[in-house]
């Protein structure tokens, strides 16, 4: 008795000096997934989740923290299946010393070098698994370091439900923050990293030659014979400066890196970033540039800043910059000001493009060749030249200059305005905006055909003309000699064999021959284009109103006019352009939303959304299709921390990003979900 209620007491005295806290989330759909809108009839296939995510948070006198991330998810809605601890940490505080050990999820300077985190919502975590300190020396003095290792699952295109990619990273950090009144805070580390690469990883970046450096340089450089599992040697050292002054504040950040190419050599890269921020006349005015120059290497243990604008309206969205990370100059300039009556008006203008572009030029030639007086011609390709293109300035991408040049950069312009404001004390939102999106989003090498012999169809003419009469009248010569040299005779038996005289039968000849062969001699083409390019101009708008007594009303609307144009045209030196394998793609998209909440913690929200689709193949219309999703949403506060919503109906899917990390979520249709989410 006297054991077990000393056991009672000690487990009393325990929990009475622990703080516990628990988030969950439950989602539940079922219905059918959307595969393709390539048809009148789109194709669909069963379609089932059922996800669990639960948070345990646990504080033990208030220096000892543990955090508990359970998932039972089968299947989920994106990713692998998953039964068991999703992450789990420790961090202990004491006076002047933090201690983290478990799944890092840690940032330093602004995750230009290094930053890991979880996101659920695109199914993303690059965290490691190691032990991380933190000791402040000094109110101004702080040293940090880090060791861990973890594998990083990625995909190698966002539609892409399950990852598809892996790499295990190997890491040791250490450095120091120290702050001053006068100068600025400086955050200075070392960095260290092993990315352990199979074999399959590397093959796995074949196909995209055309689409970044790293594999472009790669597959020029080995063949696939050569392919084998590698080790990535990685060497950073960053410092970043931070300094407030009266008018403007400025950020600075700066990695000058070390690093192995894939089974290659030792190469230097860099990254920049800054920013600044500043106060004019009640106009608040912020600029970000970048400058990310790691074409040869996996980003997979940074997250560096985007520089760019995340859309937050539904349609304008699904257009998001994904980013190359490792290959990407950039700026970004915001204004933020208020305006008449209580408005606020927000602009954002935001460029980048990558740091080389390419063309190949093919030199051919033109050959003829013969078998028993009976021509063809063919080209044939010399040698190949891979060239770099010229560099775009500012203003070239700012005015999304449409040369090939600029295009072999991938641009991507994005500009936002948006007016918002309340009115009405306070009882009136609205908010209306106009965005502006421009990027090629693929690029394949434009090829120049340089014929390097000179055959024209009147040099064709004069070899035929010359190769016929030869031929010929050798052959009559042997009639002529046959004959006892009768030239009577020597004719008729050659009008006899050919049906023609000597002359009639050369000119036929030449022309038969020409006639065949110079539709060759002239098929080659000056070049050949191959790019995508998307273009969007949307306006989202809302406005949200309360009504004393009955509820709160907020209506959404948002329209969007967007083109896809796929470039696979053909040009020939004579003008001439063959575009009968590049298509047009336009939308016109409608989103509407209706939401009304009750005082007593009930919503109810109606969504319908339009699409009309066309497509051109060759300037030929080939397609025609409207489509529509509506559904409904029914939300419940079954108490100020727990939350019930059931959704009835269909979803279009679409691309949803995260500090330009990016995943495609696949459409929903007649279904249900539910989802559940409650903090206790």
């Amino acid at each position: 008795m006297r054991k077990s209620s000393l056991i009672i007491l000690i487990v009393s005295c325990l929990f009475s000096q622990v703080d516990m806290n628990f988030s969950l989330e439950t989602k539940y759909g079922d219905g059918y997934k959307i595969t393709s809108l390539g048809s009148a009839t789109p194709d669909t296939s069963d379609y089932r989740y059922f996800e669990n995510i639960l948070d345990i948070n646990t504080i033990y006198q208030n220096n000892l923290y543990m955090f508990l991330q359970l998932e039972y998810s089968d299947p989920p809605i994106y990713g692998f299946n998953l039964d068991g601890v999703n992450a789990f940490y420790l961090e202990y505080n004491q006076d002047k010393l933090n201690m983290k050990a478990g799944d890092l999820y840690t940032m330093y300077g602004r995750g230009m070098s290094f930053r890991t985190f979880q996101d659920q919502n695109i199914d993303f975590d690059n965290s490691l698994k190691g032990l991380e300190l933190n000791y402040d020396i000094h109110d101004r003095i702080r040293l940090f370091a880090l060791l861990g290792q973890g594998t990083y699952y990625y995909r190698g295109n966002p539609a892409v439900v399950v990852p598809d990619r892996s790499l295990k990273n190997n890491a040791i950090l250490f450095g120091t923050e120290f702050f001053t009144d006068n100068f600025g805070d400086f955050t200075i580390f070392y960095f260290e990293n092993d990315q352990e690469l199979s074999e399959n990883l590397i093959f796995s970046y074949e196909g995209e030659i055309s689409d970044n450096r790293l594999s472009r340089e790669l597959f020029s450089r080995i063949s696939y014979q050569d392919v084998r599992e590698d080790t990535v040697k990685f060497y950073n050292r960053t410092m970043g400066w931070n300094k407030s002054f009266k008018w403007i504040d400025i950020y600075l950040e700066k990695a000058w890196n070390n690093y192995t190419k894939i089974l290659g050599e030792r190469v230097d890269g860099s990254m920049f970033y800054a920013a600044l921020s500043t106060d004019i006349f009640d106009t608040g005015i912020s600029y970000e540039y970048k400058n990310y120059d790691m074409p040869y290497f996996i980003q997979s243990l940074s997250n560096p800043p985007t520089v760019s604008r995340e859309p937050s309206s539904v349609l304008a969205s699904r257009n998001s910059h994904q980013l190359s990370f490792g290959d990407e100059i950039g700026h970004q300039i915001e204004v933020n000001r208020e305006f008449l009556f209580g408005s606020h008006l927000l602009a954002n203008l935001s460029l980048s493009n990558r740091h080389k572009g390419f063309l190949t030029e093919d030199y051919t030639s033109f050959s003829l060749s013969e078998s028993g007086g009976v021509f063809s011609g063919q080209w044939q390709v010399d040698s190949t030249a891979h060239l770099s293109t010229k560099n775009p300035s500012f203003i070239d991408i700012m005015s999304f200059s449409g040369n090939d040049d600029v295009k072999s950069h991938y641009p991507y312009r994005q500009f936002y305005v948006e007016l918002s404001g309340w009115q009405f004390n306070d009882k009136f939102y609205y908010k209306i905006g106009v965005d502006q999106y421009d990027e090629i989003t693929k690029y394949h090498d434009q090829i120049n055909y340089i014929p390097v012999n000179n055959m024209t169809d009147d040099s064709l003419q004069d070899y035929l003309s010359g190769y016929y009469y030869d031929y010929y009248w050798d052959i009559w010569d042997d009639y002529y000699t046959l004959s006892n040299f009768n030239e009577i005779l020597a004719n008729f038996y050659f009008e006899m064999d050919y049906g023609a005289p000597v002359d009639t039968a050369i000119i036929s000849a030449v022309n038969s021959t020409f006639s065949e062969v110079s539709p060759i001699l002239n098929s080659l083409s000056q070049s050949e284009k191959n790019y995508e390019k998307v273009s969007a101009f949307t306006i989202p708008s809302q406005i949200a109103f309360d009504v004393n007594g009955i509820g709160a009303f907020t209506v959404y609307v948002e329209k969007q006019w967007k083109k896809n144009a796929i470039n696979r045209d053909v040009l020939f030196p004579n003008g001439e352009v063959d575009n009968s394998l590049s298509q047009r793609e336009t939308y016109k998209l409608n989103y509407y939303s209706l939401s009304y909440r009750h005082p007593w913690d009930l919503s109810v929200t109606l969504f319908y959304e339009t699409e009309s689709y066309k497509r051109k193949l060759g300037g030929v219309n080939n397609a025609n299709h409207d489509y529509d999703w509506l559904g409904v949403d029914l939300s419940c506060d079954i108490n100020d921390n727990s939350q019930l919503s059931l959704f009835f109906g269909s979803q279009k899917g679409g691309r949803v990003c995260a500090n330009g990390i990016c995943a495609d979520l696949p459409g929903f249709e007649d279904g249900i979900k539910i989802t559940f989410r409650s903090i206790f």
